[in-house]
């Protein structure tokens, strides 16, 4: 039961990419738009797939959730990682995200070519503009942490839920920082040196 039940999450994870990978053929192989957002997708496929699946992390509990992934909140997961990465890298001075210095008129048209690519709703670019407010508070991966729960996995009362908030005060930033983070900068970097 348990290898049939990961095999159609693991399938389930792979939906938004190929969505991603249509969405972005237009834009130029190794263009920064084309690599951004596959360098996106597949890293928040792979630590999606570590989070909800393979990764062996205590009182996990985005694996003890992850009878309830569908593809409807698998996408908005999706999204919530590329709101997180877009914010980073266009509008945070933190240094551990890759970067690529945009001159300031390109930053937008960039920003709505990726928000186009991965369909945000108005909802979403909602939650993209809180993400952005929140970059100079440092808050920005508990953004992305809370509507994960709240919004991807509607997960109610999620604040009084002591393994939820151990796992984001204990683990969350380090497996971002360790594993999410450094896995989306070495594709990135990667797929750029393709033009």
């Amino acid at each position: 039961m348990g290898f049939f039940s990961n095999f159609k999450k693991r399938n389930l994870l792979a939906i938004f990419p190929s969505i991603i990978i249509n969405n972005a053929k237009e834009f130029k192989e190794g263009g920064l738009i084309n690599s951004w957002s596959l360098s996106c997708s597949y890293g928040t496929r792979i630590f999606l797939n570590d989070l909800f699946i393979d990764g062996e992390y205590g009182h996990n509990p985005f694996k003890a959730r992850s009878n309830i992934l569908d593809k409807d909140n698998i996408n908005e997961i999706y999204k919530f990682f590329a709101m997180y990465s877009l914010a980073m890298f266009l509008h945070s001075n933190d240094t551990i995200f890759t970067r690529f210095d945009l001159p300031k008129e390109k930053e937008e048209e960039f920003e709505n070519e990726i928000i186009s690519i991965f369909e945000f709703s108005k909802k979403n670019l909602h939650h993209y503009q809180s993400m952005k407010d929140n970059l100079n508070k440092g808050q920005t991966m508990n953004v992305l942490y809370d509507l994960v729960f709240k919004e991807g996995l509607k997960v109610t009362d999620f604040e009084n839920d002591l393994e939820i908030l151990n796992f984001k005060v204990a683990q969350f930033p380090i497996l971002m920082t360790g594993h999410f983070i450094p896995l989306y900068n070495s594709m990135l970097t990667e797929l750029t040196k393709l033009k």
